[in-house]
């Protein structure tokens, strides 16, 4: 019995070192290196997949937001600002998961200069230390720099299942999700009509019914966001609130009567914590009537079409960031005053 045992385990140690090996010549998630010997296939998985991307493709100008940041295509970063960049935002992303995505990058790109950062409130209306795992366990273990962990990747079902499909897709010659730059974007489809407006405004969603409470949402700007700013001095943040339809905070406003009040309060507040800090520079595009109102200019509640996105980049590089509390305060006042004045047409 005993000889059997011993097999028995000689055996497992063999397939567990066999598998673990596998996982990481093979690295199917580029977690250690970007593929060289194959072509990659890359999975929509982002918070699986940025990690590897995000350690080991070249920039010295991080991108980090949801997925309103998504479509800021690196090469028009590049050419309009004078960089290298990466996009690392997050669909859905909270204000703990962007942290990890700055310092997961901050640690592997000692060179890095300059930070694209989108503020955004459902990012914020939440507890500090929340991450999005309603779809499944947050990995941890590939946003971290601990060796020990590293088995939960090595030694896992996931990194075998995307090493066949990555094979597959060779054989076939399939090239899908193999541009870094293409990865999550995410095309303009038909833009918004106002008869869809008014079917959407009224939808109930669990993103405006979030808990906009003031002190949540600076808490957790404090504990998320502010301490990276004030730990990296060499490093120059552009902090920006994405330009969301006027309707978005329509919608908000009716379904949550926090919203508005909140986010009003926390843009002064946010102004006042980053004042101090010369490498902070705070963008506020949500009070722009030429975009704001246009709604052939989004794609659907949410989501500007991705010609917004090369805007937002010109608009930052051309122009000051706010420079007074009281440019702040205005600014928010003046959104608010559309919000509560707004009719669809």
């Amino acid at each position: 019995m005993s000889i059997y045992i011993k097999r028995l385990s000689i055996s497992l140690i063999i397939v567990i070192a066999c598998i673990m090996t596998f996982n990481y010549i093979v690295d199917p998630l580029a977690f250690y290196r970007l593929p060289t010997w194959y072509k990659a296939q890359y999975t929509t998985n982002a918070r699986y997949q940025l990690p590897g991307l995000i350690r080991n493709v070249p920039y010295d100008t991080l991108i980090i937001g949801t997925s309103m940041s998504r479509n800021f295509v690196e090469s028009d970063m590049n050419a309009i600002w004078d960089v290298t960049s990466f996009n690392a935002s997050i669909p859905s992303g909270t204000a703990r998961e962007m942290k990890l995505a700055f310092e997961l990058g901050a640690r592997s790109h000692p060179e890095l200069k300059n930070v694209l950062w989108e503020l955004n409130f459902y990012s914020l209306a939440r507890p500090p230390e929340d991450v999005e795992d309603e779809q499944g366990e947050f990995p941890y273990y590939l946003w971290d720099d601990a060796l020990w962990n590293d088995v939960r990747y090595l030694f896992s079902l996931y990194p075998l299942k995307r090493a066949r499909e990555i094979f597959f897709a060779n054989i076939r010659h399939d090239h899908r999700f193999r541009d870094i730059e293409k990865l999550f974007k995410f095309p303009g489809s038909q833009p918004l009509t106002v008869d869809k407006v008014k079917e959407l405004i009224n939808i109930p969603s669990s993103v405006a019914k979030s808990d906009y409470q003031f002190e949540i949402m600076l808490r957790n700007f404090r504990t998320n966001v502010l301490p990276v700013v004030r730990e990296h001095p060499n490093v120059q943040f552009y902090f920006f609130y994405p330009p969301y339809g006027v309707f978005w905070h329509v919608r908000a406003h009716k379904q949550n009567p926090d919203y508005l009040e909140g986010i009003t309060l926390l843009k002064s507040a946010i102004f006042e914590e980053l004042a101090p800090y010369e490498n902070a520079h705070l963008y506020d595009l949500q009070d722009q009537v030429e975009i704001t109102h246009d709604i052939s200019k989004y794609i659907d509640v949410a989501h500007y079409v991705p010609a917004i996105n090369q805007w937002i980049l010109e608009y930052i590089h051309d122009e000051p960031p706010l420079s007074s509390l009281a440019e702040a305060a205005a600014k928010a006042q003046a959104l608010k005053e559309q919000v509560l004045t707004y009719r669809l047409d």
